[in-house]
């Protein structure tokens, strides 16, 4: 009202700046209110998340007869996972969490052609909502040594271990471990780690944040990872590992499939059997080149890029570093 053009009455401008305490007074107490509804909402959240953390237990449990080669789905909200195969031609789901999850969660299961779905919801309500997500969830399978998984979670980690079937593995945060497995494995993350040890078969894996850690693998390996180192031990497969701003550590042996490694600020190192046949192409913008492999054939030889035959040349070894250094090594 300070900006009225001088037309305007005086005594309308003038009531009108009489309210202005009780304007200012009104708004005090408006934020007050605001800050101690955030209060009471903070408070219940913290007391419900301690409980939940230390009154763990098995709130929901099923057993499924199923036969060697099936298939699981296991949809959850952001529940940890934990997947073990053992020798018995049956599923075993327990679902551990407080005793108050159940009052914000349903649980759904369903058998049928070999598919056992399992489902995790959360309920509609207010307080519902304003849960976190994953309220202590932990999913714990065991299901036969030879079967088929696809595990989607919000924000868990994932745990895989002694099954050989095909695997899908995804969580929107978490991080996710596969051990002594057999099989083709497609994992992603939005942001944790991934760790690959003992396993027989093509390797999928991508994070969004995470490091990525591939060691005794026998097949393919694609890795990929925004901001996270990656570390490959593989044999007998063709390798493809990219990083924006992580470092790429490579060790192969067997017959060379083919190697394409690309760091975007980081250091590569790799390192291979002399008797290896290939052929090299290694760039680097910023960094160093160093191999030591017995090369012949030079075909390019510069401060940012070589390129030349190994024993008698191979399927192609392609190595690019942007400001990183390029290091080829023979074991």
């Amino acid at each position: 009202y300070h900006s009225m053009p001088a037309r305007f009455p005086e005594r309308r401008y003038n009531a009108l700046k009489n309210l202005e305490p009780l304007i200012e007074r009104n708004g005090e107490m408006q934020m007050k209110k605001t800050i101690l509804l955030a209060a009471i909402v903070l408070s219940v959240l913290f007391m419900v998340n301690n409980t939940s953390a230390d009154d763990s237990r098995v709130i929901e449990e099923k057993t499924f007869k199923v036969k060697p080669g099936g298939k699981l789905r296991l949809e959850a909200p952001g529940s940890d996972v934990r997947v073990t195969g053992w020798n018995k031609n049956e599923i075993l789901v327990k679902i551990h969490g407080s005793i108050k999850a159940k009052d914000y969660f349903e649980f759904r299961f369903h058998d049928e052609d070999g598919m056992v779905l399992i489902q995790i919801k959360k309920k509609g309500g207010f307080w519902s909502k304003m849960m976190e997500v994953d309220q202590g969830l932990t999913v714990e399978i065991l299901e036969p040594n030879e079967f088929h998984t696809n595990i989607e979670t919000a924000g868990g980690d994932i745990q895989y271990t002694g099954i050989d079937g095909d695997a899908k593995l995804n969580t929107s945060g978490g991080d996710i471990e596969v051990r002594d497995a057999q099989g083709r494995y497609v994992c992603s993350t939005a942001g944790g780690d991934i760790i690959m040890a003992n396993v027989q078969g093509n390797v999928k894996c991508n994070t969004a944040g995470g490091g990525i850690q591939c060691t005794y693998i026998e097949g393919d390996v694609t890795a990929s990872s925004t901001g996270g180192d990656i570390e490959v031990s593989a044999k007998e497969g063709k390798i493809n590992a990219s990083s924006t701003g992580g470092d790429i550590q490579v060790s192969y042996d067997g017959e060379n499939k083919g190697i394409s490694l690309s760091s975007t600020g980081g250091d590569i190192d790799l390192v291979l059997f002399s008797d290896l046949k290939a052929n090299l192409n290694i760039t680097s913008l910023g960094g160093d080149i160093e191999c030591n492999l017995n090369t012949s054939r030079l075909k390019k030889s510069s401060a940012f890029k070589f390129e030349a035959e190994v024993n008698g040349g191979g399927p192609e070894i392609k190595a690019n570093s942007t400001g990183g250094d390029v290091t080829i090594k023979r074991r």
